[in-house]
């Protein structure tokens, strides 16, 4: 029977580098069709990439995993490469085992009660325009076309809607739970600032 090393989806090559950028804040994890490239990250943003969390999830974690433009904290470069045709599911697969080996990432999934957003459709008859629209292309089933998000900005072409859902999610302070009905891919940006989504404002 195949062997355990080889169940596991790896990347044919990686690159993992402490960062040398000068940037103030962190960069992109950007997935570009068979590739990941990520210069200056915090390994916290490979963790939600990976596992597909936003950020606030990530519990008991140690503080090295962050990064500040105040407080600072460690940042990366990582650029890989996976076979032609690899699946995106594969990819996250992949990035996931990436950190399990480079950085000795161990996780475990727990349920707890959490106060959430709940996301609808202000006008059932409303046509989707300005920074959400319809794709214009689309290229792997359940995975954007490209990418990337940080520093408060995220932009995608030809991105499913549970990649949507999951930047909407990442720039809010509470969990997401989508009752729009919408499916299907989308080109969209989005800017924001957690202080301004959050649950305390009065807007």
């Amino acid at each position: 029977p195949p062997s355990h090393a080889q169940q596991t989806p790896r990347f044919e090559a990686a690159s993992v580098k402490r960062s040398v950028s000068t940037a103030r804040g962190a960069g992109p994890v950007e997935f570009q069709k068979t590739s990941i490239v990520a210069i200056g990250v915090a390994v916290s943003q490979l963790i939600t990439a990976a596992y597909e969390v936003p950020a606030r999830d990530l519990v008991d974690a140690p503080e090295w995993i962050y990064y500040s433009p105040f407080t600072g904290g460690e940042r990366h470069d990582v650029v890989t490469r996976a076979p032609d045709g690899t699946s995106p599911q594969n990819l996250r697969a992949m990035l996931r085992n990436l950190l399990a080996e480079r950085f000795g990432l161990r996780v475990r999934r727990e349920t707890r009660q959490l106060p959430v957003y709940i996301l609808t459709k202000l006008d059932e008859r409303g046509r989707l325009e300005g920074n959400l629209r319809p794709a214009a292309r689309t290229c792997k089933p359940d995975f954007p076309c490209e990418g990337r998000v940080g520093g408060g900005f995220a932009a995608y072409k030809g991105a499913p809607w549970s990649t949507v859902l999951q930047t909407i999610g990442n720039a809010v302070s509470e969990r997401i739970v989508d009752r729009t009905g919408l499916t299907g891919a989308f080109d969209f940006e989005l800017s924001y600032s957690t202080q301004t989504l959050s649950a305390n404002t009065n807007d």
